[in-house]
């Protein structure tokens, strides 16, 4: 499931609209190109996951489009993998397109943030759920929300039922 928030640039009211990929290429995609070409929007592509990578690859095709008739939208694309045509994008696109990549936070940061959740203090569980999630911070709060809440905050009963259960 795809959602793209759009808020028009110069209002501060936000579409939300939720189709499915084949929806998307089949219904919204001339619809999506049209407000694009109109009006100025901000589309965030929130756990963006690619399928395959070719010229001839959906996504590819619709940002193809969509850069050739930029007209100051702008998309978020975020992703936990690389988005491997956005770097093709970017050789052709070069002034439209910027890639960043945004690391996790360092692993004693990682372990500091858990135990300022509330977190009990089981050093090589912490450490292995830190690993587990990528010291991504906010998969961290919410992990460790699910942790405090089911596992009485221990990363040790966590681990033995989540991690390491082979589920």
């Amino acid at each position: 499931m795809l959602t793209l928030t759009g808020p028009p640039l110069n209002k501060k009211s936000i579409q939300t609209s939720e189709f499915t990929e084949d929806d998307f290429f089949t219904k919204e995609k001339a619809i999506i190109l049209n407000q694009l070409t109109t009006q100025q929007r901000i589309i965030v592509l929130d756990g963006f996951e690619q399928s395959s990578h070719d010229s001839s690859e959906p996504f590819y095709v619709f940002f193809s489009d969509f850069l050739q008739a930029y007209t100051g939208s702008i998309f978020i694309i975020n992703s936990v993998t690389a988005v491997s045509f956005v770097e093709d994008l970017e050789e052709r696109f070069a002034n439209l397109v910027l890639r960043k990549k945004v690391k996790g936070i360092g692993f004693e940061e990682s372990i500091e943030l858990l135990l300022s959740l509330g977190l009990k203090n089981e050093k090589s569980s912490l450490a292995q759920i830190a690993g587990v999630y990528n010291h991504n911070p906010g998969w961290l709060r919410v992990i460790a929300k699910v942790i405090k809440n089911i596992f009485d905050a221990s990363p040790d009963l966590f681990v033995k039922h989540i991690i390491d259960d082979g589920s």
